[in-house]
């Protein structure tokens, strides 16, 4: 993880991450004969849709008060492979089963990747925008919660 790094470059990890969970979601739900893990995952790239543009609609809002962008596209999307999407193994593992709980808690796995990599950045940020990034992470345990239930309810 680069030593510098500032507001700008953790709302263009939050919207890469989102975008990236899109692709996954779509690409999961494309290849599962399974219609409910396919209805999960549509439902899932539409999530991962808003929560893009809230982190959008955040970062037009906050940037004024951030001190730019430090981080290179390679770092990020680095950060992102590194510290968000599941290994390949995992990946393998729902799509062999074509079961629903393992999509939900590679989901959910993926949720609190993020969530651990926001906090992990917020003491290299200024107070103000550590407190920024706090909504960031709010949304992510929404997300998160919301998985979890959904888990709850197959069992």
């Amino acid at each position: 993880m680069p030593a510098v790094v500032t507001l700008d470059d953790v709302f263009q990890i939050a919207m890469e991450a989102e975008e990236t969970g899109q692709l996954f979601y779509e690409a999961l739900g494309a290849s599962s004969s399974n219609q409910r893990v396919a209805d999960m995952c549509q439902r899932m790239r539409l999530q991962e849709k808003g929560h893009y543009d809230k982190f959008q609609r955040m970062r037009d809002q906050y940037l004024p008060t951030s001190q730019g962008h430090q981080c290179s596209q390679e770092q990020i999307q680095r950060i992102i492979k590194d510290r968000i999407i599941p290994d390949p193994s995992t990946v393998h593992n729902v799509l062999v089963e074509k079961s629903l709980k393992l999509a939900l808690d590679m989901a959910i796995e993926m949720e609190e990747n993020s969530i651990e990599l926001y906090r992990d950045l917020q003491p290299l940020l200024s107070e103000q925008d550590a407190r920024v990034v706090e909504h960031i992470i709010d949304e992510e345990l929404q997300h998160a919660a919301d998985l979890r239930e959904d888990r709850k309810q197959l069992t």
